[in-house]
């Protein structure tokens, strides 16, 4: 049985930059659910992220974390199975955000639309749907982590 991508997950308390600590999710993610999520990521960076637009660095940040989440979906999407990750409860958002900006700006009713793109728009409204739950989910443990800390 095979289980669908960000539905197994795991929460637990691990560093962060400067000495911090965060909680993180880990999640299993499917070669073609990675795909369809980095297509999603790579399509806002395009969007929101060309050039002309980046003149803070609040945004060169943002484009920053956005690559580096590409990135990493990527490397774990590039051998066709998919693996285990970790997300960060801004990656879930920026994820969440990335599906259902795409998916409602590429879903038009008229005019022909390839099937390898019906399939992804599909593919990435499941998806936000799921990471919403995630991030519902990251919110408690979250709250649970500071109540214990």
């Amino acid at each position: 049985m095979t289980v669908a991508s960000l539905t197994s997950r795991t929460f637990r308390v691990a560093p962060a930059a400067g000495g911090d600590q965060q909680v993180v999710a880990t999640v299993l993610l499917s070669a073609a659910d990675g795909r369809a999520l980095s297509d999603a990521l790579s399509w806002l960076r395009t969007r929101d992220y060309l050039a002309p637009v980046v003149e803070s660095a609040d945004q060169i940040l943002a484009l920053r974390a956005l690559v580096a989440l590409i990135d990493q979906i990527d490397s774990i999407t590039d051998d066709g199975h998919g693996a285990p990750m970790d997300l960060t409860q801004a990656q879930v958002a920026l994820l969440g955000e990335a599906a259902v900006r795409y998916a409602s700006e590429r879903d038009v009713e008229d005019g022909y639309v390839v099937p390898a793109e019906r399939e992804r728009v599909a593919r990435l409204r499941e998806l936000s749907h799921r990471l919403f739950d995630l991030g519902a989910d990251f919110a408690g443990a979250v709250a649970e982590a500071q109540a214990h800390h």
